[in-house]
C-alpha cells in the first residue's frame, strides 16, 4: 500500500526555487525537471526503502536520500507517510545544508 506524501516548506522553497531558475532558461528544463522530482516522490511513496540512509544528516539512521542528479532528496519514513524534506542541488555549497524535521511550519 502507497504512503502518503508530505512536504516540508524547505522542500517546496527548493524545487521553486530550481524551477524559477531553470525556467527563466529553459522552459522545457524546468519542466522536466518537477517531472523527474515529482516522478522520484511518487516511486518512494511505493517504495520506501529505495533511497539509501543519509548518514551524514544527523541524527544518523533517521533519514533518507535519493539522488534525482544533480538534487538529492532527502525523506523520512514513518508509519504511514513520507515525509519529504529537502530537494537539494548537490552543486551547492554542502555546508550550507541542513535538514529542519519540520512540516508544518517555517523553517
Amino acid at each position: 500500500m502507497a504512503r502518503s506524501t508530505i512536504w516540508a516548506p524547505a522542500a517546496e522553497r527548493d524545487v521553486g526555487r530550481a524551477w524559477a531558475y531553470l525556467e527563466e532558461r529553459s522552459p522545457a528544463a524546468a519542466a522536466a525537471f518537477v517531472r523527474g522530482v515529482v516522478g522520484t516522490v511518487d516511486l518512494l511513496a511505493d517504495q520506501p526503502e529505495l533511497g539509501r540512509p543519509a548518514d551524514d544528516v544527523l541524527p544518523v539512521g533517521r533519514y533518507r536520500a535519493v539522488m534525482r542528479a544533480p538534487y538529492r532528496i532527502v525523506y523520512r519514513v514513518t508509519d504511514g507517510e513520507i515525509l519529504i524534506l529537502r530537494v537539494w542541488d548537490t552543486r551547492r555549497d554542502s555546508e550550507t545544508f541542513q535538514v529542519l524535521d519540520e512540516v508544518d511550519g517555517d523553517e
